[in-house]
């Protein structure tokens, strides 16, 4: 469980004693850590997202993984492998995190921001959307799909002035690097919003019921009215935008939270007020 303390905990479920904490890079690089432990900081998010456990199949062997986004604590996901859980000790645990993936490059990383490869992107903002994950053509890959988030208004979050702060994209990581597969801005589609309050959590859908993710659903926030983005399988197995249209109606979910071997849906999140475009 995220706790907001700065930590990820595992607990057994069996006898509640704690198995392993987890602190992402991220939180302890924006300082948020620290200002969780003074008292005249107040209180301040840091890991901050539900998880998302899984099946993947990796380096030719299934594996179970975790993947988490910060939320408000940082611009920032990550995976670790959970696989054997209850055989975690202290010196096994340092083995559990496979890879972060920031809007800021790893030291002495020299990948391009936002290429294909890279290890970072600046498009990445608050990850209030969540993760989701899916098995996709593209060399059998079993990715990560983020939306980029939000970027605040409030002028004393250095994410405020930020050149990307009015675009929107949906980020596809592959799950067994954390290297960047492809952004996909949603201004590629052909009907779209000129303003976006940001992504839900990617819907993921397998139409050939064949173990292979072909369809994302996305939906922009947008004042009064919601957009449903589409990502389809391309010639080339890249999911790419083929279509958006106007959904009607109340803020809500764009899906019911579910998941089944055809189908993984994800949620339009709440956002504090300060929350602005991405």
């Amino acid at each position: 469980m995220a706790a907001n303390d700065g930590m990820l905990h595992a607990f057994d479920a069996s006898n509640g004693r704690e198995r392993f904490a987890y602190v992402p890079n991220a939180v302890i690089e924006n300082f948020r850590l620290t200002r969780s432990t003074q008292f005249e900081g107040g209180f301040t998010p840091t890991v901050d997202d539900k998880p998302l456990v899984t099946d993947v199949f990796l380096n030719n062997q299934w594996r179970t993984v975790l993947v988490s986004s910060l939320r408000l604590g940082g611009r920032g996901v990550f995976m670790l492998d959970i696989t054997r859980p209850l055989t975690i000790t202290e010196g096994s645990a340092v083995a559990l995190p496979k890879w972060e993936f920031t809007n800021v490059a790893p030291p002495g990383d020299t990948s391009v921001d936002c290429a294909p490869g890279a290890r970072y992107c600046s498009s990445l903002g608050y990850t209030y959307g969540g993760v989701n994950t899916a098995r996709i053509q593209y060399q059998n890959k079993w990715v990560a799909l983020v939306s980029s988030g939000y970027f605040p208004i409030d002028s004393l979050d250095p994410a405020s002035n930020s050149p990307k702060a009015n675009q929107t994209s949906l980020l596809v990581i592959d799950m067994a690097t954390g290297q960047l597969i492809r952004e996909i801005l949603t201004s590629s589609a052909p009907q779209t919003a000129t303003r976006s309050y940001g992504l839900s959590q990617a819907i993921v859908m397998d139409t050939g019921a064949d173990y292979i993710d072909d369809v994302d659903l996305v939906r922009i926030n947008q004042g009064e009215h919601d957009f449903l983005l589409r990502f389809d399988r391309h010639p080339e197995d890249l999911f790419v935008l083929v279509n958006a249209g106007t959904a009607t109606g109340e803020h809500g979910p764009a899906a019911r939270a579910r998941l089944d071997r055809r189908m993984k849906h994800g949620a339009a999140p709440t956002l504090p007020d300060d929350a602005n475009d991405k």
